[in-house]
């Protein structure tokens, strides 16, 4: 496969956890979009890569939204950001443990429910 998705603990240095309110944040900054590609004749649904790197500034990394040599149409080949999307994962485990920990904090304060006699 491709050694830039090994994910072995022992090639990894200065590994760093990511809050989960943070995940949860950065997530919340996104938005879905619907957009047209006249170059294929397509309607999409996906995310900006600009505003993807805007949301994911404060963690300094460089492998969500990387540079692609391009053609488009009838043009010159230029550069593009692409975005990985398969790199947003994390961000999306971090939010769903966010949530799901709000969750169990809210559900601890509901009342319990009284038991029936029978």
């Amino acid at each position: 496969g491709d050694p830039s998705s090994l994910s072995t603990r022992e090639i990894k240095d200065n590994v760093q956890t990511v809050p989960n309110a943070q995940c949860l944040d950065m997530i919340g900054q996104l938005r879905a979009s619907v957009y047209e590609r006249p170059d294929l004749n397509e309607t999409r649904l996906g995310l900006i890569s600009e505003e993807i790197q805007l949301a994911l500034e404060p963690l300094n990394v460089d492998n969500v939204c990387v540079p692609k040599m391009a053609t488009i149409g009838e043009g010159e080949p230029k550069e593009y950001l692409a975005l990985q999307y398969e790199r947003l994962v994390p961000l999306l485990i971090g939010s769903v443990n966010a949530l799901s920990a709000r969750v169990s904090e809210l559900e601890a304060k509901l009342p319990k429910p009284k038991k029936s006699a029978k």
